[in-house]
Formats: structure tokens, C-alpha cells, sequence
């Protein structure tokens, strides 16, 4: 197989935080200096093979910070449901998701400017 056959939707905020939410931010949580370092906040999102129909998979999923291109963590979707989640990351800042395919078949799929949702 050749092409751009491997998706992933990337269900965390697709934007920075509205004003209020930073403001909410700042005085409910705890933000860490360094954006490697651990947070209160989760990316999530699904990992499918685009078709009729969609089927969803198991894949490595990796993020890396937007700004640096710094590797954050790998995880793996689940099988059964193609779901994946990135916990403790940090709130307010830019990440970068990729999905990768590890069985060598199919391109791997990104998405940027991806903001953890609060736990």
C-alpha cells in the first residue's frame, strides 16, 4: 500500500485556550516552568485506517513539542477502540502529534498546535 492511508483525529483542543480558561489556568493549576516537564493536562484522540469503512488500529502515537520538536512521550492506541491519550502534559503549550505506522505500509499522519485539555 502506498499513500496517506493511515489517519488519526486528534480530539484535544485544536487551539490555544480562550482567555478565561488561561486566566482559570494560572490560579487553579499548577503550570511547569519547563514545557518537558510533568502537567495537568491530556491530549487524546483516534487512530484509524481511512476506507469503507473506517477501520480503527493500533498504532504508536508520539508527541514532541511544537516549539523545539522536543519528544514528550509514545504511546499506543488501543486495538480494540483506536484511542489514545497523553497524560500529565503540560497546560497552555503547543504540542505536535504523530501517528505512526510501525508495520512499514502506510505514511505516518500529523496534527500541531495541539493545547492539553485540564484533567
Amino acid at each position: 500500500m502506498d499513500g496517506y492511508l493511515l489517519y488519526a483525529r486528534f480530539l484535544s483542543s485544536p487551539q490555544r485556550p480562550t482567555a478565561g480558561a488561561e486566566k482559570t489556568h494560572r490560579m487553579g493549576m499548577h503550570t511547569p516552568k519547563r514545557p518537558e516537564s510533568p502537567g495537568f493536562g491530556k491530549i487524546t484522540g483516534l487512530v484509524y485506517l481511512d476506507g469503507t469503512p473506517d477501520t480503527l488500529a493500533s498504532r504508536p502515537v508520539r508527541l514532541y513539542l511544537d516549539k523545539t520538536g522536543t519528544f514528550i512521550a509514545e504511546t499506543r492506541s488501543d486495538p480494540v477502540t483506536g484511542e489514545y491519550e497523553f497524560r500529565g502534559v503540560a497546560l497552555g503549550v503547543p504540542f505536535t502529534a504523530y501517528a505512526v505506522d510501525d508495520i512499514g505500509e502506510l505514511k505516518p499522519v500529523a496534527s500541531d498546535k495541539l493545547y492539553a485539555d485540564p484533567m
